[in-house]
C-alpha cells in the first residue's frame, strides 16, 4: 500500500458548499489578524449572522432550494467585503465576518445597510416565485467586547439572536395592523 500523508489528511479549511473558508480556518486566521489589530491599533468587528429562514425555506421548498439560498445570500455578501476583510462559513447556516479597522458605529452601519438590502433582495425560488433573504446579525469588536475569539462570538451571536427577537417582533406586528 501507498503512503500518503499529506494535504488529503489535512482537515478540510474551505466549506464545500459555499466555497468560503470554513470555522476551523476561522480559528487558524483570528490570532494573526487580532494580534495586527493590537499591534497597529485599529478595532476588529466580528459580526456573527444567520439566514433566518433558511429551515423554512428547505420545508417549504427543497434541500436544494435552501442551499441555493445560502449561496445567493454569500454571494451577495462577498461582493459587500473589503479586500481586507475575511467572512466564513461557521456552522450549518451561521457565518462570522471579521472586519479590520472597523469601529462598532461603522459596523452597525454596516449592519443596518446589509440587512436592509437583503431584506428587500428577492430570491428566485421558483420561476414564478420571489422571496427576501433576510439575516439577523449582531456585532462584537476587539477589543473593546473582548480580546479572545471565543468572547466575540459569543457577545455576537447572543446580539444576532436578540435581532433576531426584534425582527421578527417587528414583521409580526407589521403583519397584525395590515390585518386590521
Amino acid at each position: 500500500a501507498k503512503c500518503t500523508k499529506g494535504i488529503e489528511d489535512a482537515p478540510l479549511l474551505t466549506d464545500l458548499l459555499t466555497g468560503l473558508p470554513n470555522g476551523f480556518q476561522l480559528y487558524l486566521m483570528f490570532e494573526q489578524i487580532a494580534m495586527d489589530a493590537s499591534r497597529y491599533d485599529y478595532p476588529l468587528a466580528l459580526f456573527f449572522f444567520s439566514l433566518d429562514d433558511v429551515k423554512t425555506i428547505r420545508r417549504t421548498w427543497g434541500q436544494i432550494s435552501g442551499d441555493e439560498a445560502l449561496r445567493a445570500t454569500v454571494a451577495y455578501l462577498t461582493r459587500q467585503l473589503r479586500e481586507t476583510d475575511l467572512m466564513v462559513r461557521y456552522a450549518g447556516d451561521e457565518f462570522v465576518m471579521l472586519n479590520p479597522k472597523m469601529n462598532l458605529e461603522q459596523a452597525e452601519a454596516l449592519r443596518s445597510r446589509l440587512q436592509d438590502e437583503l431584506d428587500h433582495f428577492r430570491f428566485a425560488v421558483r420561476t414564478d416565485t420571489e422571496i427576501p433573504l433576510e439575516v439577523s446579525m449582531g456585532v462584537a469588536v476587539y477589543p473593546a467586547d473582548g480580546t479572545q475569539l471565543e468572547s466575540l462570538l459569543s457577545i455576537a451571536e447572543w446580539r444576532m439572536r436578540e435581532d433576531r427577537e426584534l425582527r421578527s417582533a417587528v414583521r409580526h406586528n407589521i403583519k397584525n395592523i395590515s390585518v386590521l
